[in-house]
């Protein structure tokens, strides 16, 4: 009952304080630079020995690294009277994926011989992140042609992973009383959408130009939890092993391998504002 009043009252200062008949509509362009998203390091290791004769350590890791990119973006806006207004506002950034990837390989014989190997691989992607957001803005004004908006609001951030990489995988096989051991690269990627509800803060500097036309420069937040993602083999006929000693038929089942995403970025960006 508490709750329905309070929005009642929310919603009458809204509707009567601030007064629609005073409303101005207005649209904003704008192009900036946004801050990457986060893809986490994805590691994992196994340890294991083959009918007694050789104990096998492997272990690895792929490491995404996202660039910064362009982000274009747009906001309607209302205002509700001549300081307070509510926007709708969505953007769009496609940011490249460079996934690096180490392995790692020892392994120890029941005779007390060992020996070691390792690689390196890499990978490529991309993740595009397109949040849209309803935010309250206030205006504070500065001067009669400059003022400064301040933002906050909800936003609903729609991502979107999709990258390779590559995870080394041991084998070992005992074949004519003769014992062999290998390696073999795994061709993995990361292929999934993420939507999730956060927040949007931010602020611009706006210089009118005209009645109807003014220039900003501004920087905003955009905030949403992470989650954890699952990296999936690609299908394979046939894995060559990488030491020349065995051939893989098929693909191996690797577990689960996960890297935590987190789609909260930063951002600056200039623009217009059209007011009608």
């Amino acid at each position: 009952m508490k709750k329905k009043v309070l929005l009642t009252v929310f919603l009458s200062i809204l509707l009567c304080g601030f007064g629609f008949s005073q409303g101005k509509f207005g649209l904003n362009i704008s192009v900036g630079y946004a801050n990457k998203a986060s893809l986490g390091v994805a590691d994992y290791g196994w340890d294991w020995t083959y009918r007694n004769a050789v104990t096998i350590n492997e272990n690895g890791m792929m490491s995404p690294d996202l660039s910064g990119s362009l982000m274009f973006g747009g906001e309607i806006f209302y205002f509700l009277s001549e300081n307070f207004a509510i926007g709708l506002s969505i953007a769009n950034a496609k940011q490249n994926v460079d996934v690096n990837a180490d392995y790692s390989m020892y392994w120890q014989w029941y005779t007390g011989a060992s020996s070691s190997e390792s690689n390196y691989w890499t990978g490529t992607g991309s993740v595009r992140v397109t949040p849209l957001s309803l935010n309250l803005i206030y205006r504070l004004e500065m001067s009669s042609r400059t003022s400064v908006n301040l933002k906050i609001g909800a936003a609903y951030i729609m991502a979107k992973v999709d990258t390779t990489g590559d995870l080394g995988f041991a084998g070992a096989l005992l074949y004519n009383k003769t014992y062999y051991v290998d390696y073999y690269r795994v061709p993995m990627e990361l292929d999934e959408s993420v939507n999730s509800f956060g927040g949007h803060f931010a602020v611009d500097l706006e210089q009118r130009i005209s009645p109807k036309i003014s220039l900003y420069l501004g920087a905003e937040y955009y905030y949403a939890k992470g989650k954890q993602l699952y990296w999936s083999t690609i299908p394979q006929s046939q894995l060559d092993g990488l030491l020349g000693q065995l051939v893989y038929n098929g693909t191996p089942d690797v577990g689960t391998i996960t890297s935590e995403f987190k789609p909260s970025f930063f951002a600056i960006n200039g623009g217009v504002k059209i007011y009608f």
